[in-house]
């Protein structure tokens, strides 16, 4: 992880809100902290786990070195998303549940998408893995035919409930706290996604 950021390779800030994974966590935070992307800040957020998620946690930043909150009581997805998405210095910015992991690559094929093109926010489509070793493609195609360019943000806002596009994706911080308004006095953006 780079400290200073340049605008050759703009910070990504992944925020990561934990909650009772310790199965799965180390995963999660090795697959940030293994792409080929050089300006990472991972901020986990533990929303106090009861299963060991903590100590995993906890050995892993001693280790890896990167942004650890403990919180001391449990303040749910949200807060915690909303903390996490506030406290980030990047430009680009994505959640990352505790769960779940990034492909190879994926940060920067975003990055380099969203530079070339100008826009607000990128997705892409996903695997699930199942503890069995299957796995099953997230297409996102049909999500995709629901707005044009530029309707996003609108359709995401009302419609994204279980969150397939903001899983996969990737998006200008601004257009996120354009959407949570969690910063007081932050102004909505006019970009497009």
């Amino acid at each position: 992880m780079n400290p200073v950021s340049s605008s050759a390779t703009p910070r990504v800030t992944i925020v990561m809100p934990s909650y009772n994974h310790a199965g799965y966590v180390e995963q999660a935070i090795r697959s940030v902290l293994d792409q080929d992307y050089p300006d990472i800040e991972l901020i986990v957020i533990d929303d106090c786990s009861t299963d060991g998620s903590q100590e995993i946690i906890a050995a892993l930043q001693r280790e890896l070195g990167f942004r650890y909150i403990q919180h001391e009581q449990n303040c749910g997805l949200n807060p915690t998303l909303m903390e996490g998405y506030r406290t980030g210095t990047g430009k680009y910015t994505t959640a990352l549940a505790s769960d779940d992991a990034l492909l190879p690559g994926k940060l920067r094929k975003q990055v380099a998408y969203l530079e070339q093109t100008g826009k607000d926010g990128v997705y892409a489509n996903g695997l699930k893995l199942w503890d069995d070793g299957r796995t099953e493609a997230i297409d996102l195609e049909p999500v995709a035919r629901r707005f044009n360019d530029g309707t996003m943000r609108d359709y995401a806002y009302v419609n994204d409930v279980q969150a397939p596009l903001f899983q996969s994706g990737l998006f200008l911080r601004t257009a996120i706290l354009d959407l949570f308004p969690i910063v007081p006095g932050t102004s909505p953006t006019t970009g497009s996604f």
